[in-house]
């Protein structure tokens, strides 16, 4: 019977051959990776923030300005929700100075919430 085996390449280079017992083993340790590959890539999106800036931010990956992440509202009715506490239909989000910093996963409550009050 030939046994498993899997190659893992680790963040600095170098290569772990791992000699597995069964097929199920296998199985196991590539669900297990996935899953850890899926729970990083959305920790990154949700640890996304976005700004009421003009332009975006050189060298992200995504346009980090809030109302082009949420579409449908003005940049004035952004103002608006930014105003307002959150328990009243808000958005969430940081004030530094005079800059609104709002993360992904508040982005998400605040879509949420407007679904809920259409309904």
């Amino acid at each position: 019977m030939e046994r498993a085996a899997i190659s893992l390449q680790l963040d600095f280079g170098q290569v772990l051959n791992v000699s597995l017992s069964s097929e199920a083993e296998l199985q196991l340790l590539t669900a297990a990776a996935c899953r850890f590959a899926d729970a990083k890539a959305e920790a990154e999106v949700l640890g996304r923030t976005y700004h009421m800036g003009t332009k975006p931010t050189p060298g992200l990956d995504y346009d980090d300005r809030l109302w082009m992440r949420i579409t449908g509202h003005s940049v004035d009715t952004l103002y608006k929700y930014l105003a307002l506490p959150v328990r009243d239909g808000g958005l969430r989000h940081k004030r530094l100075g005079n800059k609104y910093l709002v993360t992904e996963e508040d982005i998400l409550e605040f879509l949420g919430s407007r679904r809920k009050l259409a309904a």
